[in-house]
């Protein structure tokens, strides 16, 4: 469970205060205890009681609000990544109004945010030239001067926007943002993530042009995990580069460094992972050999 009402019990319990200790005139035991297990909403007005008799610093109501946000943030991300899989512009058209209803209503800039990001994703799809909504992302990066988790995920998930021309200005900015960002351990598997799910999407859309880019990314990738007891990454990162090798036309030797990351899976009983790595090999494969025209056996 991850929701506001959690982290109050969390903070409550850290302070050793009772339920009892946060009743009001207007807030009772029992409506404490249903918020903290998920089962009623907190208005503001009531939020802003729990708070004052919490004696919350601002660090701890950062905790419950911005990972509040954080949470449908992660929401957004995931129906967005299904509409950007299948080219649905119906469902980015959706996410847009959700977007601009809540930015309409909070101001917020991260709702702001969002709506040029899925307008950038809309005018890929109908192949509009038009560098507006990322020149507004970029220059808001460009006014912040210290990057938190926030500014850092943004750059990433504009990464593919950005021209060969600028990318590598933009590059220095996030490496240098990660090595001052006190959470640097937990952003270097966050953002080799992001970099293998780039990887995978411009592999599995055979989009041979992107190829130096995919390049760019295992190396960048391979920065962030080296030194580190990031394990399953890098045996992910080797399946990857094994597909990358085998869109460079070297077929057995891109195939026996893919499978024999899937045997690693295997050997460290992730089953699951391993199953699911399997098959996409397998599709991978035949996305190369029809669009080669290439027969089983040359590929064996």
């Amino acid at each position: 469970m991850d929701s506001i009402g959690h982290r109050l019990k969390v903070i409550r319990l850290s302070k050793k205060m009772t339920q009892q200790d946060l009743v009001t005139e207007n807030i009772t035991k029992g409506f404490i205890s249903l918020v903290e297990n998920g089962k009623s909403n907190l208005s503001v007005d009531k939020f802003r009681e729990i708070s004052y008799q919490l004696n919350l610093s601002s660090k701890e109501i950062g905790y419950l609000i911005i990972n509040n946000q954080m949470l449908d943030q992660k929401q957004l991300l995931s129906k967005l990544s299904t509409a950007i899989l299948h080219d649905d512009l119906y469902l980015l058209n959706l996410l847009y109004k959700q977007e601009t209803d809540y930015f309409s209503k909070s101001g917020n800039i991260r709702h702001k945010h969002n709506i040029d990001f899925i307008i950038l994703h809309i005018y890929k799809i109908k192949k509009i030239q038009n560098t507006e909504p990322l020149d507004r992302i970029l220059n808001y990066l460009d006014s912040v001067e210290e990057w938190m988790t926030y500014e850092l995920n943004l750059i990433i998930n504009l990464l593919p926007f950005l021209t060969e021309q600028v990318y590598p200005h933009w590059l220095t900015k996030v490496e240098h943002h990660i090595s001052n960002n006190m959470e640097s351990n937990k952003l270097r598997q966050t953002f080799s993530k992001i970099y293998m799910n780039q990887i995978w999407m411009i592999l599995r859309e055979g989009q041979s042009d992107n190829l130096p880019t995919v390049k760019i990314y295992i190396h960048e990738t391979e920065k962030l995990i080296q030194d580190t007891q990031l394990y399953y990454d890098k045996n992910k990162l080797s399946f990857l580069k094994g597909l990358y090798t085998i869109s460079q036309g070297q077929y057995q030797s891109g195939l026996r460094v893919s499978e024999k990351a899937i045997e690693l899976m295997y050997h460290f009983n992730d089953e699951h992972t391993a199953r699911a790595h399997s098959k996409s090999l397998d599709e991978f494969v035949n996305i190369i050999k029809e669009k080669h025209h290439i027969n089983t056996f040359d590929l064996m």
